[in-house]
């Protein structure tokens, strides 16, 4: 992580790219007064966090998936799941494009 943040500390499009995709890391880093150490410790923090909440998100994706294919077999007229369905294959066709 030191390496990281020395890189992103030296480099401002870095700076940028960071401020765009992770604003919440990136004002952290800004507010801890360009010290190494302290940004560094931030960083690792901010990766556990992140870590734990993919995590998170992921399982409560699975379980609602698994929820809505049970509610879809049960009933295959289903709006709610027949929806969430729907704006998923539309997002895995735009992710293909």
């Amino acid at each position: 992580p030191q390496v990281f943040v020395k890189l992103w500390k030296d480099t401002p499009n870095i700076q940028k790219e960071l401020n765009h995709h992770n604003p919440s890391l990136a004002q952290k880093l800004n507010g801890a007064n360009q010290n190494l150490e302290e940004c560094t410790k931030i960083w690792r923090e901010e990766l556990v966090k992140g870590g734990i909440r993919q995590a998170m998100d992921q399982t409560t994706k699975f379980h609602r998936e698994a929820y809505l294919k049970t509610k879809l077999q049960q009933n295959p007229n289903d709006e709610e799941a027949k929806a969430y369905f729907a704006k998923q294959q539309h997002k895995q066709q735009i992710d293909r494009q």
